[in-house]
């Protein structure tokens, strides 16, 4: 199996996960099938849960329903799901029927037509239409670089270079209200459709990204969710008022920089690479979480095994990390070949919304092993 990489500027971005062979003649079923190496069970997870997304898939190719109303029209979810999707050939129509579905929904503007969830249908559906490599979407995909574009908090917005969300990309577009996880994901997937990190669109998210990390002064090196949304930064705040560094913010500020162009070497990445290195743990979203906050810990677990699964690549040279997360991943995987999170604050106890994050996370873990002697 390998991942499906896209390479801006020397950083691999995985954009989903491809399964060429299987390691063992090994069947899709609803059921686990045994088998004993790592390689093998990572290849027969993706496979169940490729066939879990295939089986809730409609007729038009959208993936659904959601328990969500706001995920319902299917949008971002199908681009979710389509960014983790394997190429095996059994199903590789349904994986069909799901491009033509984000493509026919791309208005001319960029925009998504009666979209829900107005952000990460976006970037998402670049980053997929993208990956596709076919020019029979270069139209939408054109559009969606200058949707994302237009959605950027800058002085084209009205925003000044001295407000906090500056350069950067938030769920809303009123009042500017930025925060990392959106920024890095327009960051990858205008990298992606390569634009250059000289580009003053990304000049200017670089400088958002940087305010998102505790790194002047006694700064540990980690990220938080943003600067002004206090509420949302799920560790919450020290008592001197700056915010606690967390787990899944510090793998997405370490792939925001590496995306711009940054090397594992510049200080601000070797930084965030360090705290990663130290505080790493395959089962939880590590930082120091206060009690009221365990559940916004417990919430955001898939999304910290995505993420951080990308920042394998750069914390740490041994077995070690990949092997222990996915090994906690696929603990998790359920009989019918989905991931769900029993707590619901982030929406991944929704398993079309937790499902593509572990197996993408189990491709990069994948990849890493395969790196490793």
């Amino acid at each position: 199996m390998r991942s499906v990489l896209v390479i801006v500027g020397g950083v691999a971005l995985l954009v989903g996960c491809g399964v060429d062979r299987p390691a063992d003649p090994v069947t899709v079923t609803s059921n686990p099938v045994t088998v004993t190496s790592t390689d093998a069970r990572i290849d027969d997870a993706i496979r169940r849960g490729v066939a879990f997304l295939a089986a809730h898939q409609d007729d038009d190719g959208r993936l659904g329903p959601s328990s969500y109303a706001a995920l319902r029209d299917g949008h971002a979810l199908t681009a979710l799901g389509l960014a983790a999707w394997p190429s095996a050939p059994e199903h590789h129509s349904a994986y069909t029927r799901g491009l033509e579905f984000i493509a026919g929904i791309v208005l001319p503007d960029g925009t998504i037509t009666k979209h829900a969830y107005p952000y990460y249908a976006i970037p998402l559906t670049l980053l997929v239409l993208q990956r596709s490599g076919d020019v029979a979407f270069d139209a939408q995909i054109d559009a969606l670089v200058k949707a994302l574009r237009q959605r950027q908090f800058g002085v084209g917005r009205g925003t000044s270079k001295d407000d906090p969300s500056y350069g950067g990309w938030g769920y809303d577009l009123e009042p500017p209200s930025a925060n990392l996880s959106a920024t890095m994901l327009a960051i990858e997937a205008l990298r992606s459709s390569g634009v250059p990190p000289e580009d003053p669109a990304l000049v200017d998210a670089r400088g958002f990204v940087e305010r998102c990390q505790n790194f002047e002064g006694t700064g540990d090196g980690g990220f938080f969710f943003a600067p002004v949304l206090a509420d949302a930064n799920k560790a919450g705040t020290r008592t001197d008022g700056t915010f606690r560094s967390y787990g899944s913010m510090t793998a997405d500020g370490q792939r925001a920089l590496l995306a711009l162009g940054q090397r594992p070497s510049d200080p601000r990445v070797l930084a965030a690479t360090t705290w990663l290195r130290t505080h790493f743990d395959a089962t939880q979203n590590p930082g120091d979480f206060p009690a009221v906050a365990e559940v916004r810990r417990a919430s955001s677990y898939y999304y910290w095994a995505w993420t951080s699964a990308h920042a394998l690549r750069f914390i740490g040279d041994d077995r070690g990390r990949p092997e222990a997360l996915a090994q906690a991943l696929l603990e998790r995987q359920r009989d019918d070949g989905s991931w769900s999170n029993a707590a619901s604050e982030m929406r991944e106890d929704d398993p079309l919304v937790a499902t593509p994050m572990a197996m993408a996370a189990l491709g990069l873990c994948r990849d890493r092993l395969a790196a490793i002697p």
